[in-house]
């Protein structure tokens, strides 16, 4: 059981992924930079990320308790108890101390690179350079 509970939130971590490109994408496809705009899809994307990161503790929080708590019957294996706790931990360790979630971050920061506008220069032997213009 718990086994299916940890592939299904990582499961879920893929499907935000998803939902946070799609609407990247959406903006740079749309062409449409407008601030309010970019605001209104940040706050949506942001209020998602953080009401699901919230659920994700809360859930990995459960099952913490319940691995840590669980009493074996005196004939039943325990082994797998330690590696449980360490990929509940794994899992956790992004949100630990009151970070930002690593999918938060990376969208702030591809919302803040729209307004970065960049010059590619490609030389004579292939390589690329980039020069920000303010």
């Amino acid at each position: 059981m718990l086994e299916t509970a940890l592939d299904t939130i990582k499961s879920i971590e893929m499907s935000r992924q998803l939902y946070v490109l799609s609407g990247i994408l959406e903006l740079y496809y749309s062409q449409n930079y407008e601030q309010a705009y970019i605001d209104y899809i940040q706050d949506d994307m942001i209020s998602y990320v953080n009401k699901s990161d919230h659920q994700i503790l809360a859930v990995l929080g459960i099952f913490h308790g319940k691995v840590t708590d669980y009493i074996a019957n005196p004939l039943e294996k325990t082994e797998g108890r330690k590696e449980y706790l360490n990929r509940i931990l794994k899992l956790r360790e992004p949100y630990d101390d009151g970070n930002d979630s690593p999918l938060r971050i990376a969208l702030e920061q591809s919302l803040e690179s729209i307004h970065n506008k960049a010059e590619f220069f490609i030389s004579g032997s292939g390589e690329m350079y980039i020069r920000k213009v303010s």
